[in-house]
């Protein structure tokens, strides 16, 4: 039987005016073509602001309950988008999200929004593997300054405002496990067109909906021992969370993992998310991948068939001139430290990383071509650093 976790959310999220809605309505066709039933959640606060609706926002508690009933209103609105989903015929069922629960958090603050979360009985860890992916388009007031209007009416904020707005908000999403931020200027500064980020989004959402397209292009480094103490000490905003991953007998060439990972709020709360993952090869270059959440029951049950030991490590995630990266601290083997990120953005033809000025002295060497280095290699114990 099918449920509300059975159908994909994917949000699109940004800072003011970055083209977000604009996208939103041109990619749905595009969407339907390749054979996916769709629903869109429009944007809760522009929505009620449009049907006459002016909340309270002149202090910080007003701000907290306009926040809390702006959350409480989006969640229903997209449970029964979901439902609505569910009752419909196709297979590849989405709902795209313009914005998610994430957004409301830079307005009133981190130890806030947990308060709000906790008061609606929403884990941190459910409102994170609620949504598939989150891709953040960020402002035309950093990049392309020209492009930056008031044309949404909802929208008063001047272009420095937005930039420090777009900022948060790729914090407020920091920690997630698919986030792409899709710039607005390629590797040499040039402002690309909103076609292109269109393409970019397209590609990244029929991926996540594990439709066989091209690969996201990754890189893997094998970083020096103690360059966790210098992302500490770097003053850059980072999150963490603990992951355990786990491979279960592969199925027709189909790799089997199950991951789960563990958050904590500001306030102390601590919970899991359970997430099963295949992935299968279609032909060089091309790849499918299909996750789906799990019930702590569901995968406990499931543990008991994995193979190998379980990869145990601590995932700091940092956004630094709008490329993500995740800096994984493994507890086995000792000392190994990895960093990956993700080209999903204007550069992604170019794949250049510009590594934060942090890591300068503390970068082995490149490994994504490496398949020693790869989760399931340190999970069967073929990873050089076992013989170190």
């Amino acid at each position: 039987m099918s449920t509300l976790e059975d159908v994909n959310k994917i949000v699109l999220t940004g800072g003011p005016c970055s083209g977000k809605t604009t996208l939103s309505i041109q990619i749905q066709e595009e969407l339907r073509t390749h054979g996916i039933t769709l629903a869109v959640q429009k944007e809760t606060f522009t929505d009620l602001f449009e049907a006459g609706v002016r909340l309270d926002f002149s202090n910080q508690k007003s701000a907290r309950e306009a926040q809390k009933l702006i959350l409480e209103i989006q969640l229903q609105r997209e449970d029964q988008l979901a439902k609505c989903l569910l009752a419909m015929s196709g297979e590849h069922k989405l709902l795209l999200c313009d914005r998610g629960a994430f957004d409301g958090a830079p307005f009133i603050g981190v130890q806030d929004f947990h308060t709000i979360i906790r008061e609606l009985n929403y884990p941190l860890a459910n409102l994170y593997s609620r949504y598939k992916a989150v891709n953040h388009l960020v402002t035309a007031a950093n990049g392309a300054e020209a492009f930056y209007n008031l044309g949404n009416k909802a929208r008063t904020e001047t272009p420095e405002e937005a930039r420090k707005i777009d900022l948060l908000t790729q914090e407020a999403w920091n920690s997630h496990d698919d986030l792409a931020v899709i710039s607005n200027t390629d590797a040499q500064g040039n402002i690309i067109s909103m076609e292109h980020k269109g393409k970019i989004l397209l590609r990244n959402i029929l991926h996540r909906m594990g439709m066989p397209v091209p690969m996201e292009i990754e890189k893997k480094f094998l970083l020096r021992h103690g360059s966790l103490s210098q992302l500490e000490s770097s003053g850059i905003p980072y999150k963490s969370v603990g992951i355990s991953q786990d491979y279960l007998p592969p199925q027709n060439d189909i790799v089997r993992r199950i991951r789960r990972i563990q958050f904590e709020d500001s306030l102390g709360n601590s919970s899991i998310s359970c997430v099963y993952t295949e992935k299968k090869q279609i032909s060089p270059g091309i790849r499918s991948e299909v996750e789906r959440l799990l019930t702590m029951e569901s995968c406990l049950f499931l543990l008991q068939s994995a193979i190998f030991r379980p990869v145990h490590k601590t995932r700091y995630s940092f956004i630094r001139k709008e490329q993500y990266f995740q800096l994984d601290v493994f507890q086995y083997p000792d000392h190994l430290v990895l960093l990956e990120i993700e080209f999903t953005n204007a550069n992604m033809d170019e794949n250049i990383v510009v590594f934060p000025d942090f890591l300068d002295g503390y970068i082995l060497k490149e490994v994504t071509d490496d398949e020693r280095y790869s989760n399931a290699a340190i999970a069967e114990g073929r990873c050089p650093y076992y013989a170190s």
